[in-house]
């Protein structure tokens, strides 16, 4: 995995559209649809850089019940409008590409700036 340039970091983030975690569930079904060589780019933000206690509670809570430490459950609202309740997932980089090690993904590179990263993504053959 090699590191990106700021540069290239800000090129990449002007050129990605939306962002958040990416797990190999979601990532696979994105590879049929991939030609060889495609490249995913993604934001993430790591669960484990935070001075917050109760972040560091919350993840602890979330290891006690077979978790994964940035795991969260949750459901937007929008005046009476309420989607289903579902599972959101920040993960470290590291873990990140581990969980994309089942896929046909493989983490290429990626761009810290504190907590918040840029993972870049290529798709394998």
């Amino acid at each position: 995995m090699e590191t990106l340039s700021r540069a290239s970091a800000a090129d990449a983030r002007a050129a990605a559209p939306g962002g958040g975690p990416l797990s190999a569930a979601a990532s696979q079904p994105t590879a049929p649809l991939a030609a060889p060589g495609a490249r995913l780019l993604g934001c993430g933000r790591d669960p484990y850089v935070s001075p917050d206690d109760e972040s560091a509670a919350y993840r602890a809570w979330n290891t006690e019940r077979g978790r994964l430490p940035g795991q969260a459950t949750l459901r937007v609202r929008d005046g009476i409008t309420v989607t289903p309740w579902f599972d959101y997932l920040a993960v470290s980089p590291d873990e990140l590409a581990y969980l994309v090690e089942s896929s046909p993904w493989r983490l290429r590179a990626v761009q810290r700036d504190g907590a918040d990263y840029l993972a870049v993504l290529d798709l394998a053959g």
